[in-house]
Order: C-alpha cells, then sequence, then structure tokens
C-alpha cells in the first residue's frame, strides 16, 4: 500500500492511523529543522504535528493538536525508502 498523498485532520484535532506495507527508511518535515524519523520505531514532532512509527506493523500514527484559529495549515514531509520517495501533505481544518 502506498503512503497517503493527503491526510486531513478537523480543526479539533485527533490521531489518523496511516498503514504501509513498506517500512519506509526516513520521514522528514519539509522545511525544518525537526528531528528525523529514521528507521524502527521512533517519534517526531514538528509544530502541531506529531508522528508515531511503530516497525512490527508498519504503522504510523499522526496526532494533530486542535486547531483554534480559522487558517487552515498545513506541514509538508518527505518519506524516503530505497527506491520509493513520496511526498504527503497533512493538512488541518481552522475553526
Amino acid at each position: 500500500m502506498k503512503f497517503p498523498e493527503r491526510i486531513e485532520f478537523p480543526a479539533e484535532g485527533g490521531k489518523i492511523k496511516v498503514y504501509s506495507d513498506y517500512n519506509h527508511f526516513k520521514i522528514t518535515f519539509r522545511d525544518s529543522n525537526a528531528p528525523i524519523g529514521i528507521n524502527d520505531d521512533y517519534t517526531i514532532e514538528h509544530s502541531w504535528l506529531e508522528i508515531k512509527h511503530n516497525s512490527n506493523d508498519n504503522e504510523y500514527v499522526f496526532t494533530a493538536e486542535p486547531n483554534t484559529s480559522k487558517e487552515k495549515r498545513e506541514i509538508i514531509i518527505d518519506i524516503f525508502g530505497g527506491d520509493t520517495n513520496y511526498i504527503s501533505k497533512v493538512l488541518q481544518y481552522g475553526q
């Protein structure tokens, strides 16, 4: 299963689980010096978004904090693994 190109959260925030049949090598937040997730199990955070990876079942848990503004916000992540590269947008709508 390909990593999704777009993940959307409501203003209230919450958690979204994503499963992939490929254990990605690295996840980074584009245009950020935030930590990078590499291999195995990890948790990385940037701004209002957290990503936890469980390597046992290739589960990625995206957690968004509530968005109290009226503006939509977006974080772009890059997912790298061997010959496969994905770009995903994580969006969260405003109130």
